[in-house]
């Protein structure tokens, strides 16, 4: 069985300001707002780690966009659940399996048989 873990290596984070349609229900004003991030995920298995790398974009809020997280308040959890959308996370889980799958059995560098 293998073991996941992620870990939040960087953020991109911008000032955005959302334009309603129509006006006048408000003008969105997100400072610091993440856009991006990039994602380490090592998968553990048999006291052997394979680690990967990968970046996503996160979608602009809306106007009033509910539950918004300030930056000072985010935590690196959050941006791993953002992340953890049940597409990206289980495309990166399976590109570590299928390495440990490779990686199986014993690696001969010398002493090939036709040596």
């Amino acid at each position: 069985m293998i073991t996941y873990t992620y870990t939040v290596l960087s953020l991109h984070k911008e000032d955005v300001t959302i334009l309603p349609t129509p006006p006048p229900s408000g003008i969105g004003e997100y400072k610091n707002f993440v856009v991006s991030t990039v994602v380490k995920i090592s998968g553990e298995q048999d006291s052997k780690t394979i680690e990967i790398e990968r970046a996503c974009s996160f979608p602009l809020p809306t106007p009033n966009t509910e539950n918004f997280i300030s930056y000072e308040d985010l935590t690196e959890q959050n941006v791993i659940d953002w992340y953890c959308d049940g597409i990206r996370n289980l495309e990166a889980e399976n590109d570590i399996k299928q390495q440990f799958e490779l990686e199986a059995g014993t690696k001969v560098d010398s002493n090939f048989p036709w040596d």
